[in-house]
This record gives C-alpha cells, structure tokens and sequence, in this order.
C-alpha cells in the first residue's frame, strides 16, 4: 500500500538500470538515490523528503517510463531523476534488426518492449547481482574485441534516437504534474584514456555496447553531449554526474557502477540540480 504523501512532502523519483539501483551497494542506505534523500532532508529539516529507488537493472527508458506512468496517479511524485542510456544504447548497437533499419533522418524504430522484468515485480538482489556482474567483467576482459566490432560507434541518426526516447519520457512525466531532471550518465574512462588503460576502465562495456574502448568513450560522449543540449533545449535542471564522479578507484565498482564514494558524489550533484525546486516551494 502507498502511503499518501503528506502535505510539507517532496517526493523523488529516480528512474534508471542498475546504475540507478547501484548494484555494488553493500546496502540500500548507500546507494546514491538514498544519500539523495539524506542530503536535502538535511538541508530542509521543514519538509519531509522522500526518495523513491526506481532503478532496475538493465531497465530502458520505456520500461521505466511505464512504471512511472503506473504508479504516480498514487506516488504523486514532483520531480523524476533520469539517469538512462546504457541499456537504450545497448539495444541500439546490439539489435540486428536495428542495425537494419537504422534511419539516415530522424527516429522511426518503433519503441522496444522493455526486456527486464518489471519494477513492480523486482526482488532487491543486489549483492548477487553484483557479483554476477564481477564475474562477467573478469570473463569479458580476458577476451579479444572482435575485430567485426572496430567500426562500431554511435551514428547521428542512433543519438537521435536516444533524443527521441528520452523527449517522450520528459513529455510524459510533464503530463503527470511531475518535473523531469535529466542526469549525463557517468563512466570510470576518461576522454584523454589510451591503450590498455582504456581497456581496463571500460571493461565489460565495449562488451556490451559491441564496440572498440575507443568508440565506447565516444558514445558515451555524444550521449551526454545530447543530454546537456537536451535540458537546454526543454528548459529542464540538468544533473552533471559525468563531470563531478572521476576515474578514482575508490569511486568504481566497475565500468558505470558505483562504489559507495561514487555514489556520495552523484548524489550530491543530482542534489544540486533539485535544491533550487525545494527552494521554491
């Protein structure tokens, strides 16, 4: 049962994969939409706020975006966290019938079913979540990329597909009195990485991406790059994550996961892009 929010409530909603459920938590107070919640209770002892973990791992937009269509009329949340893009960019780069169709002027891919299981029905496994994840970052590093794969990288017309998702998600949380926040997704490699390092700090990701190291970072780039001009463009708070989480061992679980540091970082970085909304209230 949910419980009606009360009158001086602020609710929040992250939506996300298993970046947003940070996986490599050793418990739910750790991860980032949690510290979220402790950072502004902190900062505003008047209101009450509540954060809601939506993530779900290997989740996309749509499958996240019906789960907030589904329960808001009850959450009544007023802001939404985006922090997508892997696993939208995943299915673009790894879906032969896309690879097919991929369009040279604007996105008309019909929107894939969500491939996870619902947010509804998902049982909080993190830690063994997380280490199947170890395990297959340790299995996918001791292997070659596939030479099939150098090419690979993100088109203009695979980004404006990703612009097109997540303009549907905003259009869809504005409807429902909710305010989007869109969040550039973070990474341990860093734009100036090289070689071996590259490959380390990329890791299962040029796996799952089926790309170079290299193209990996550019993708990663371009999303962002599309992210930041997006909340311009719409006039939405922008919540710079890749800019403020560096490569830091500490701050990594692996490639896009967070290890507790990384997530303190995070949240205090999606703290700022939401402060000004409490301000106001």
């Amino acid at each position: 049962m949910i419980v009606p929010k009360p009158t001086n409530g602020f609710r929040i909603w992250c939506m996300g994969g298993s970046t947003t459920f940070d996986i490599f938590s050793d418990r739910n107070e750790h991860t980032w939409p949690a510290q979220l919640q402790s950072i502004l209770q902190d900062q505003f002892p008047n209101q009450i706020v509540e954060v809601l973990n939506a993530g779900v791992p290997g989740e996309d937009l749509l499958g996240s975006t019906q789960d907030f269509e589904r329960l808001q009329p009850s959450i009544n949340a007023d802001v939404v966290v985006i922090y997508h893009g892997p696993n939208d960019m995943r299915q673009i780069m790894s879906n032969p019938i896309l690879q097919q169709q991929r369009p040279n002027n604007g996105p008309t891919l019909a929107p894939l079913e969500p491939q996870t299981t619902s947010l509804k029905g998902f049982l909080h496994h993190n830690q063994d979540f997380a280490i199947v994840r170890v395990f297959l970052r340790i299995f996918r590093n001791q292997r070659s990329i596939p030479k099939s794969w150098q090419s690979n990288q993100m088109t203009p017309a695979d980004i404006q597909e990703l612009e097109f998702r997540l303009t549907e998600t905003i259009q869809k949380i504005r409807r429902l009195g909710a305010t989007p926040i869109l969040a550039t997704h973070a990474m341990r490699a860093q734009p100036e990485d090289k070689g071996q390092e590259a490959v380390d700090r990329v890791a299962e990701t040029a796996w799952l991406l089926r790309m170079t190291p290299e193209n990996v970072l550019k993708a990663f780039d371009q999303y962002n790059t599309m992210v930041r001009e997006l909340a311009n463009k719409q006039g939405l708070p922008l919540a710079d994550v890749r800019s403020v989480v560096g490569p830091e061992s500490k701050n990594w679980g692996d490639a896009t996961h967070f290890h507790p540091y990384g997530s303190i970082l995070a949240a205090q970085e999606v703290a700022n892009s939401i402060r000004p909304l409490l301000q106001s209230k």
